[in-house]
């Protein structure tokens, strides 16, 4: 066997298993041949490529006319645990995220599936998911089941923030992990280009729940936020069950076409404390993010329709500057719910005498990123003690400040 083909970072590729061992530095062993193949760029077909010197009639599937092999091919189907066996692999191609064919290494490999799937030859009318390979989803209910060993098992759906989620192992390896039913019918059944790890799937008519094939459509993460906001000024304005591509939307934003102008301080946002009744106000949400140290998601969940109830670090509520009335929440809301069964922390501003009211330890030491064991031991000892000018004890604690 040559020298450096026994080293441990080699993997047998799926293509023509197990003639050929690949290698992350792009060298192919041959077992056939004994032979370390050197790769090569054929600007005709416009990626690396190898050339063995034999190849048998039966692999003549994923051979090129003049004999060569895509390494790309071979390197994805050597470091990515796809399920799927024999001619079928040839169906597939790669697509290289950077855009650049000369290169091979696993993470810039994406493996796109034919136009319109390919079909499971055991179970008629299941396909092969893909980047989940060892899953099928009907193109009809869209039901998703686990395939292994010739046997089905349905996979069970959940919802976030939402959407109908899916928990699936992916075939890049590693833990498993949540994708979005809709995601995983778009995968199947749309096609996709190369920055598709980087692409959102748009509901056209802002339904979360509606994943029919129609209603659809890949979109960069800018389209999707555009859309959104088209749909719901459009719907603002009194235009119900609008669908709308993504291309249409920014038709709509562009030229301004039947949308009603933005409400003064549109992008304002006011957040509210439920103890104190303070309210702060903010110009937009990324200076209301920064203020509390989270992202702007957070703050636009809080202000989202769909999740008004929602409680803002666990004492806040928030509303857009341009929306009269707050959310219908109130602190009993926070003293109902379920936190763990932690218990208020009291905080006395030593400066300014104010005090601070906390749902629990962990909310008041991520708010000033102090010493979790000291905070805890002080609190669990019944002590008051000053950090930062700040004075704390359990709010059922009924001992007097200390001076």
């Amino acid at each position: 066997m040559p020298t450096g083909s026994l080293s441990g970072d080699g993997r047998p590729s799926l293509l023509f298993e197990p003639r050929f061992t690949v290698y992350r530095d792009g060298r192919v062993y041959d077992r056939r041949m004994d032979a370390m193949l050197q790769p090569y760029f054929d600007p005709e077909k416009n990626e690396m490529v190898i050339k063995p010197d034999i190849m048998r009639s039966c692999d003549a599937f994923a051979i090129h006319h003049d004999g060569s092999v895509s390494l790309g091919l071979l390197m994805a189907l050597a470091y990515k645990d796809v399920f799927l066996r024999g001619h079928v692999l040839a169906q597939m191609k790669v697509l290289y995220e950077d855009d650049n064919p000369r290169n091979c290494i696993p993470e810039n490999l994406i493996l796109q599936y034919p136009e319109g799937g390919i079909e499971c030859s055991y179970w008629p009318g299941y396909y092969y998911i893909p980047g989940y390979s060892s899953y099928l989803i009907n193109k009809e209910t869209y039901a998703i089941y686990s395939f292994a060993s010739n046997c089905m098992k349905e996979v069970n759906e959940g919802l976030y923030k939402g959407y109908n989620e899916l928990s699936m192992s992916p075939d890049s390896g590693g833990p498993t992990r949540g994708i979005g039913l809709h995601r995983a019918i778009a995968l199947t059944f749309i096609p996709y280009d190369r920055n598709v790890r980087n692409q959102h799937v748009n509901h056209k008519d802002a339904n979360r729940l509606n994943n029919s094939l129609s209603n659809l459509e890949w979109v960069t993460p800018a389209q999707n936020a555009h859309h959104g906001h088209v749909l719901w000024r459009l719907r603002e304005s009194g235009m119900e069950n609008v669908s709308l591509t993504a291309f249409q939307a920014s038709e709509i934003q562009h030229h301004a076409i039947g949308i009603p102008p933005k409400p003064q301080d549109y992008h304002r946002i006011d957040v509210k404390n439920l103890f104190t009744g303070e309210v702060i106000s903010f110009k937009n949400q990324r200076e209301c993010a920064r203020h509390f140290g989270c992202s702007p998601a957070l703050i636009n969940t809080c202000m989202d329709g769909r999740f008004k109830k929602t409680i803002f670090k666990q004492k806040y509520t928030v509303k857009r500057g341009s929306e009269s009335e707050w959310p219908d929440i109130t602190k009993e809301h926070i003293n109902s719910a379920s936190f763990s069964g932690g218990r208020e922390v009291l905080v006395k501003d030593l400066a300014t005498g104010q005090e601070e009211r906390y749902i629990t330890a962990a909310e008041f030491i991520r708010e000033y990123k102090f010493s979790r064991k000291i905070v805890t031991v002080a609190l669990k000892e019944g002590k008051q003690v000053v950090i930062g000018n700040k004075l704390f004890k359990y709010a059922d604690n009924p001992d007097p400040w200390i001076q």
